[in-house]
């Protein structure tokens, strides 16, 4: 399969290895095993949503966290972001797309679009998760060691 339409974003999830979501609501990999990036041309659907897919952040060897965004419709709001737990390498990843834990529910993150993560490492014994809510002005979150344990707490900065 070439590559897929609608790519809004891309992330090494290791050094062979790329994911790529949609906002079609696909998420693909990508064997670049000896070859750029560029000439790859072996897609493979690793999971799908019903919604759209709007960036993807790898957050550990084991974690991605994939954002979302409303539809086009002046009615509908953004659906949060989705935790990614990926196992394998190249042809043989495996991807599973699941809720967020811990106090994510309480929070606005869920009816808001999120379109970007970003991870600060400077403590790498604690790295920290950072989201930008993007609709209704909801504001910048912070998780602190964030995994996929039910006790990760967000706090609005």
């Amino acid at each position: 399969m070439e590559a897929p339409a609608e790519i809004r974003d891309v992330e090494k999830l290791d050094e062979n290895t790329l994911v790529a979501v949609t906002t079609g609501g696909g998420v693909f990999t990508v064997d670049v095993a000896g070859g750029a990036p560029s000439a790859a041309t072996d897609w493979t659907s690793r999971a799908t949503s019903s919604n759209r897919l709007t960036s993807v952040t790898r957050v550990s060897d084991s974690l991605i966290v994939i954002g979302t965004e409303a539809s086009q419709s002046t009615t509908s709001r953004g659906r949060g972001f989705f935790d990614g737990t990926f196992s394998g390498t190249g042809a043989n990843v495996t991807i599973t797309l699941s809720p967020p834990l811990g106090n994510y529910r309480s929070t606005q993150m869920q009816l808001s679009s999120l379109n970007g993560f970003f991870i600060d490492t400077t403590d790498p014994a604690a790295p920290r998760l950072f989201v930008l809510t993007v609709a209704n002005d909801r504001g910048l979150y912070r998780a602190d060691n964030y995994s996929h344990s039910d006790a990760i707490r967000w706090e609005m900065e």
